[in-house]
């Protein structure tokens, strides 16, 4: 249990292939913020390499690390597999408090294989935002697409302090 003098600790997940790249960079800023006075953010290695695809091996090592870290909220980025994958993990920590931020969905990608969009689609996207608590969209485009309109309740148009005291 936390004194009132500790601050709220905040994972965030960052991927080790994706540095320098918008979601990371954009990770890295804001735990780097103000908000840092009032938040202990703490990051979530995202780890590529561990397996392909939709990988058992790759949720438990997230879960891992979501139970080392014992956070009051996770925030991760991307639906995708990274997404569900957090999701996931979060789901079976026991995390409830949980902000996903979307720049785009699956139906967006240009070079996916047909089968592969139809399962994030349908199946691994609509499940990483029913079990998030909370949806921050990163524009108005991806903030509401067909599938998220089914979650307008969880939606946050931008980051925001005010999110992080609704989770």
């Amino acid at each position: 249990m936390k004194t009132e003098s500790q601050k709220p600790i905040i994972a965030m997940d960052l991927s080790t292939q994706g540095q320098g790249g918008g979601p990371y960079m954009s990770t890295i800023r804001i735990m780097s913020s103000s908000l840092s006075k009032k938040y202990n953010f703490v990051k979530i290695n995202y780890d590529p390499s561990i397996g392909r695809g939709i990988s058992v091996r790759r949720i438990l090592d997230l879960r891992r690390q979501i139970i080392k870290l014992n956070p009051d909220i996770v925030h991760f980025t991307g639906l995708s597999l990274s997404g569900f994958h957090l999701a996931a993990a979060c789901f079976l920590s026991g995390v409830t408090k949980t902000a996903v931020t979307i720049r785009g969905t699956s139906t967006d990608a240009i070079d996916f294989h047909p089968i592969k969009k139809i399962i994030l689609a349908n199946i691994l996207e609509p499940f990483t935002l029913l079990i998030s608590k909370k949806i921050v969209g990163v524009s108005d485009f991806v903030t509401f697409t067909k599938i998220t309109k089914m979650f307008h309740y969880k939606i946050f148009g931008i980051w925001q302090e005010k999110l992080i005291v609704t989770i």
